[in-house]
């Protein structure tokens, strides 16, 4: 059927050619050529049938024009050139046929040809070439084209009708009036014309969403027509778009109108219907918005117009309608059981009831397209009975979603059932050709390999670039011996299934240049000396683990943890190389692809940072360790935590996990737990799990974790060792423990090993030893010796308080064999905080248990904090000892709070010791014994003990005070005041401050230095006191037979240049006194060294020295007094030249008797002033050395004198006169120079003017004391 076709410039034919050309004999029967157009028309009818031409405008030809023997005409109707044929009423036959077939539902058509379609004759073989009379058109309605319809109507459903009229109508109209809305006029117009300005067409919308069930029919039914003329020809179409507007609709933006589908003749005053079923379902699928445009289907002149009554009409009867007919009845499906086939292999034809008014389609979907297409799914039998198959796509296996789906047009009944489609593995080997790997030709077996096959390539297969082509997914990647190196290009994925990539016999390299989603777990073997070599995206929620002694790079991997493979990452052997892009994780990082694992890997980060969120574990035994390389200024971020070690689930001996980190990069680990060994389940001392972290070598380490534990467990602990940074570390933690056997058995030593860098540990709790000493607790560096490099800081998580240490700890549990703990900061300036400092606890809760915890603490350099200091707690019913030892060594170590060293309740006993030799211990609580069985002792050699006016000792004495050296400052009392401060050993302690405690203040051996005051009695059996400054004490001083006092003179200052001790009670001398005297004093100063403030005389003196003697010490003549001061005190003058002289020779300082000046003790005519200022023996026959020389203009005289009583301001002075007479004398002119001076006596020269007129000239040397 040619219908409404156009061709201009060429022909319509519907004729016989005959042999002509390569088209050969008729070119149809029973063919209808309707209003077409065209230059000609050849329309001929062949034997036995007919075809006709109607409504169509061209010229008629009146044969077919070949030699074709018999050649009629066909049958002509409203047919021919322009002016004669003019298109007929349908403007579309199929259109018409279409509406009628669609108005009667169900029903079947016979149509009987009756003839002439015009009710006349035909006239030959030109055909007719008239117009339709009146008869036809009067009749056209009822006959249709002389078409006889035998209507055979079916059986109807059970149904309902509903009447919708339109959500929205308007009509639209051109030209000048192109913008115009007309949406609330009464009437819907439609023309077309000429002339744009009368150009009208109509629009209406109806809402379905309130339809539902299945459609048996709908139509729309127009009423209040009107026509301008007869032969007015209307159609309707589909209006694709819904959004226009009632009232803003106009001709410039009015919808676009799709295909005509139907077409009438108005009548004015007469309903139009026509049939919208096809629409309606289609709308019902979809938005539910049904529009349709009306309008004209030809220009039909000045009345070519025809209104119909819009939705705003007043007459409500004649507003649109859309009469729907819905079928009530609702179709059903049976149930189809789940099905398991296996790959490759299709289902049986499995039933499928249909319940329901028939016919109904049936559909089928899969939700697992590439595992079963929809066409895959096949349907058999008929009516109710069908059956439904289903075949898998070629090579494919999984699970999919087959949803089954009967529609009657509208409602739908829908089935589901799961298919299993078991895979088949296939070993798919390439071929030597064909680099595709998506194609069939290039494999071997023709078939591309689908997981779970396997693809390998082998000697024959293809080497070089190979792309994907498109997405594959094997079950694993098999490289033998192909003759050259593999790179697989292409953005496609490549999905590996189980099998992973097996290079563990691999000759050549392989380079993965495309995605790969990891669809199962898997391993990827690297065997000797070969690369495997990742540059894209490694996707998917599966584990990966590298195998093989071979290295893998991964290089395209991204900084999204979301983008990249989410399982764990899992090293078992060679080397893991991520040389680019910083990427990040969600799962975690395994060395050892099982507990026991013996072979070690490596993982090198040289090029790139890399974070895991998951945990780390290292579960390999070897004594070798597995090792991690960190370039520089790359990170290792391991943010689930970290776990060293694996519960060996029995056996004997040790086993390592060990985990080596180097680099000038960094490392962190957060998260909730490190664990650096693993306790195991099984209680056997005989086995363990040893864990060793060495981050020595690496730039810089750092945690942040809630809980860090070395050599942690609960039954059978093994040994935890951590190997700091030597440039930097960050130990940041809620708990810090450092072995801690939970009651049960441990197996060695764990020990956090500082850094010669620095270390910064943050931990709110630290706990070093616990449970048994079979399992010791040693936090240290890795060097004891003063000055090591390497600094240490300890203070709380925040790093803004202070973190509480427990050093040997057995709390509350029933064992024997208690904790040891050593924290060990010798050598090494250390910053420290602490809240409490617990130092040995043994709360043991057997009686029968014989539990011992020693705990150590080490200090010597820089700032130690305490809040509370408690050592050596031992409590509960476990007998044994808690022993506990802090040495100080240097540094400031400071006790803020309470000071307890060593208490016992319950059983057993606590050992508590302090040993400060160096450094200051500065308390601001009382250093107490708890009491009980406690065996408390201070040892002092070195360093200052600072009490601030508190105590040592209470009620309970400290048991030992052995004060060697050092400083003891401030103490208030000395166990309650049974005691004092006993000095018996070498060494030199010194007391300063205000010291008010009661009890006596022994000297026994060493020396004791008072720079400070005592409020109770001193006694100095032995040794030296030294006391220094202005010392003082309020009670007796005694100076025994074995003792020496010693003083500092300097000047004349007390306190600043010289000692003076203050005694309050009794003062009792007997021992020697040692002074020690600078350079430069002046004869005949004083300086009271011993002030007696309190009544009454001093008993006794000084060894060898009674009261106003002379004695000689470092260089100087002293005389003392024990009468000086305010009568009572001790005071040294320092003696004149005279006095020492006199005091030397004649036994006395006094100038009188055979003693004073002017005496001749031994009548040689020299008193004593000369002989003293000559430097003679006094009692000797001896005369002053005296020369001289007469020059020509001097009289020298040369003569020896003493220094001493030149210091001692004796003169010496040479005297001339010409007459010997009494007077006068003179020194006018004379001069006297030093001809020498041995420090003793000196040599001097004395010029005595003189002339050769002076005939003579006496002289002498005249001496006169101060």
């Amino acid at each position: 059927m040619f219908d409404g076709v156009a061709i201009n410039g060429n022909e319509i034919n519907v004729r016989n050619r005959g042999n002509s050309g390569t088209g050969h004999g008729w070119a149809g029967a029973y063919m209808a050529v309707w209003n077409c157009k065209a230059s000609s028309f050849s329309v001929r009818n062949p034997p036995t049938a007919r075809n006709w031409l109607v409504g169509s405008i061209g010229t008629i030809d009146s044969s077919s024009g070949f030699s074709v023997g018999a050649d009629p005409p066909g049958t002509y109707d409203s047919s021919g050139p322009t002016g004669t044929g003019k298109a007929v009423h349908m403007r579309s036959l199929y259109y018409g046929q279409l509406q009628q077939r669609m108005k009667w539902p169900g029903s079947d058509f016979r149509e009987v040809w009756l003839g002439d379609v015009d009710q006349h004759s035909s006239t030959g073989g030109t055909g007719e070439t008239v117009n339709c009379d009146a008869t036809w058109l009067s009749q056209v309605e009822a006959i249709d084209f002389a078409t006889l319809h035998l209507q055979v109507q079916k059986a109807q459903p059970a149904s309902q009708v509903i009447i919708l009229n339109p959500v929205a109508d308007t009509y639209v109209m051109g030209g000048v009036n192109a913008s115009t809305n007309y949406g609330t006029a009464t009437t819907l117009v439609t023309k077309d014309d000429t002339s744009a300005d009368f150009d009208r067409e109509t629009f209406l919308r109806w809402d379905l969403s309130g339809v539902s069930g299945k459609i048996i029919s709908a139509k729309v039914r127009l009423a209040g027509v009107t026509t301008g003329q007869t032969g007015n020809e209307s159609c309707a179409t589909f209006v694709s778009s819904d959004t226009w507007g009632e009232t803003t609709v106009n001709y410039t933006d009015k919808p676009a109108s799709g295909e005509l589908f139907a077409q009438w003749l108005p009548v004015a005053g007469q309903a139009v219907e026509f049939t919208v079923t096809p629409q309606v379902v289609d709308t019902l699928l979809g938005d539910d918005l049904l529009s349709l445009s009306i309008l004209s289907t030809d220009s039909y002149g000045a009345n070519g117009i025809v209104s119909y009554a819009s939705r705003e009409n007043a007459t409500v009867a004649n507003r649109p309608q859309l009469i729907l007919t819905i079928d009530d009845t609702v179709p059903t499906i049976s149930d189809v059981a789940d099905q398991t086939v296996d790959e490759d292999t299709a289902t049986a034809a499995l039933p499928v009831i249909i319940g329901g008014d028939l016919p109904q389609t049936l559909s089928g979907t899969s939700s697992n397209p590439a595992l079963v297409p929809n066409a895959n799914i096949v349907f058999g039998g008929s009516g109710a009975n069908r059956t439904v198959t289903v075949s898998p796509a070629a090579h494919q296996s999984g699970t999919t979603t087959i949803t089954l789906t009967t529609s009657n047009g509208t409602i739908v009944a829908t089935d589901t059932f799961t298919l299993t489609v078991t895979a088949v593995s296939d070993a798919a080997i390439k071929s030597a050709t064909g680099s595709a790997l998506n194609l069939a030709s290039a494999w071997v077996a023709n078939f591309v390999p689908v997981n779970p096959d396997t693809a390998t390539w082998n000697a024959t297969s293809l080497t070089g670039a190979m792309t994907l082509g498109a997405n594959l997914s094997w079950a694993g990647l098999i490289v033998n011996d192909p003759a050259a190196a593999l790179t697989f290009n292409g953005t496609q994925t490549l999905t590996l299934g189980s099998e992973g990539i097996n290079l563990s016999a691999a000759t050549v390299n392989l380079t993965l240049n495309h995605p790969v989603i990891l669809g199962e777990d898997q391993t990827w073997n690297v065997g000797p000396g070969r690369t495997l070599s990742a540059a894209s995206r490694i996707s998917g929620s599966r584990t990966l683990t590298k195998a093989g002694t071979g290295t893998l790079v991964l290089s395209g991997l991204n900084a999204t943890a979301a983008s990249n493979y989410t399982g764990t990452t899992t090293i078992n052997a060679g080397t893991l190389a991520i040389s680019a892009n910083d990427p990040s994780f969600t799962g975690g990082l395994t060395f050892g692809s099982a507990n026991a694992s013996a072979i070690v890997g490596t993982l090198d980060l040289s090029t790139s940072s890399t974070t895991y969120a998951g945990a780390a574990l290292v579960r390999t035994n070897n004594v070798a360790a597995n090792t991690v390389l960190i370039g520089s200024g790359e990170t290792l971020t391991l943010s689930g935590g970290m776990t060293l070690g694996y519960d060996a689930a029995g056996g004997s001996g040790a086993t390592d996990s060990k985990l080596t980190v180097t680099g000038a990069g960094s490392m962190a680990v957060n998260g909730t737990t490190i664990s650096i060994g693993v306790n195991q389940a099984a209680q056997n001392a005989g086995y363990s799990s040893r864990g060793t972290l060495d981050v020595s070598a690496l730039a810089a380490f750092n945690t942040n974790v809630t809980t860090f534990n070395m050599g942690v467990g609960s039954t059978t602990t093994g040994v935890g060792n951590v190997l700091l940074s030597n440039t930097a570390n960050t130990i940041q933690a809620t708990t810090l423990t450092v072995a801690n056997t939970g009651g049960n058995n441990g197996n060695g030593t764990s020990t956090l090993t500082l850094g010669t860098g620095t270390n910064v540990i943050r931990a709110d709790t630290i706990e070093i030893g616990k449970g048994k000493g079979s399992s010791p607790g040693m936090v240290k560096f890795a060097s004891q010796i003063p000055g090591s490099p390497g600094t240490v800081t300890i203070a709380d998580k925040a790093g803004t308080a202070a973190a509480n240490i427990t050093v040997a700890n057995v709390n509350g549990v029933g064992t024997s064999g208690g904790a040891i703990g050593t924290l060990d900061l010798r050598g090494h300036t250390a910053t420290v905080d602490a809240g409490t400092l617990l130092i040995s606890r043994n709360n043991g809760a057997s009686s029968t248990a014989a539990s011992s915890t020693n705990g150590t603490v080490h200090f010597d350099a820089g700032v130690f904090t305490v809040a509370i200091l408690n050592m050596a707690q031992k409590s509960a019913v476990a007998t044994g000892t808690a022993t506990a030892t802090l040495n100080v060594g240097g540094g400031s170590f400071t006790v803020n709070t309470a000071f307890t060293l060593g208490s016992q309740t319950g059983s057993g006993a606590s050992v508590a010791t302090l040993n400060l030799t160096g450094g200051t211990l500065n308390s601001f609580a009382s250093i107490l014994e708890g009491g009980g069985n406690t065996t408390s002792k201070i040892t002092r050699d070195g360093g200052t003990l600072k009490l601030n006016g508190n105590a040592i000792g209470g009620a309970t004495p400290i048991d030992t005070l052995e004060f060697k050296s050092g400083t003891v400052q401030d103490v208030s009392q000395i166990n309650d005041g049974t005691s004092g401060l006993t000095k018996t050993t070498s060494g030199t302690l010194t007391i300063s401050g205000t010291n008010t405690y009661t009890g006596t203040t022994i000297v026994s051996s060493g020396t004791l230095v008072l720079g400070g005051s005592l409020t109770g009695p001193l006694t100095v059996n032995g040794g030296t006191f030294a006391p220094q400054g202005l010392p003082a004490t309020a009670s007796d001083f005694a100076l025994n037979a074995g003792g020496t006092f010693q003083a500092r003179i300097n000047g004349t200052t007390a306190g600043a240049q010289y000692d003076q001790l203050a005694a309050g009670g009794s003062v009792t001398l007997a021992g020697p006194l040692d002074l020690v005297a600078g350079p430069g004093l002046a004869p005949g100063t004083s300086f009271r060294i011993l002030n007696k403030t309190s009544a009454g005389a001093i008993s006794g003196i000084f060894f060898g020295k009674p009261e106003s003697s002379v004695f000689t010490d470092d260089g100087y003549p002293w005389i003392i007094s024990y009468l000086g001061g305010d009568g009572n005190d001790v005071v040294l003058t320092l003696a004149t030249p005279a006095q020492a002289w006199r005091f030397t020779h004649f036994g006395t300082i006094a100038n009188s008797g055979t003693a004073a000046d002017t005496f001749d003790a031994n009548g040689d005519g020299e008193v004593n002033l000369l002989e003293f200022a000559t430097g003679q023996n006094p009692h000797a026959a001896s005369l002053i050395s005296l020369s001289g020389l007469r020059t020509a203009s001097a009289l020298e005289i040369t003569y020896i004198r003493s220094k001493e009583p030149l210091t001692g301001g004796v003169i010496f002075a040479v005297e001339w006169s010409d007459t010997l007479a009494p007077n006068p004398w003179s020194v006018a002119g004379v001069t006297q120079s030093i001809l020498t001076d041995n420090g003793t006596v000196q040599s001097v020269k004395a010029t005595v003017p003189t002339a050769a007129a002076i005939p003579r000239r006496f002289a002498r040397l005249k001496v006169t004391s101060p």
